[in-house]
């Protein structure tokens, strides 16, 4: 089973939380099939959330995203969804999301929650 996390902008530098990330991914039984650095537009945010169009959020999150890179990492391994979204990034208050994230907005991190939207 194959799941994408997206560290967002804010901690796309922050080399404490990619190793901690990392560890957790290993330490589950998982692998990192790659990770990348992509610093990605405003139209392809804006796709990409677009589940999320009319919250009054919206166009702040899709600014923030475009604002500098994020890094992507293609995870696989069994119920690695589950494992990444509900141990390792958590949700707010748990997780790397609860020990990192600056507000619910600037969470830390994207876990996709299927294999298709992965």
């Amino acid at each position: 089973m194959k799941t994408l996390i997206i560290i967002k902008p804010d901690w796309a530098e922050n080399k404490e939380l990619i190793h901690e990330l990392s560890s957790l991914i290993l330490r589950h039984g998982l692998e990192i099939l790659f990770s990348k650095k992509v610093h990605l537009d405003v139209s392809f945010w804006k796709e990409f959330y677009i589940s999320h169009v009319g919250n009054d959020y919206f166009e702040e999150m899709i600014q923030w995203m475009s604002s500098s890179p994020s890094v992507f990492l293609m995870i696989n391994g069994d119920d690695a969804i589950n494992l990444v979204r509900w141990k390792i990034i958590g949700r707010n208050g748990s997780g790397l999301r609860g020990k990192y994230q600056i507000s619910e907005l600037k969470n830390v991190a994207h876990a996709s929650d299927s294999e298709q939207s992965a």
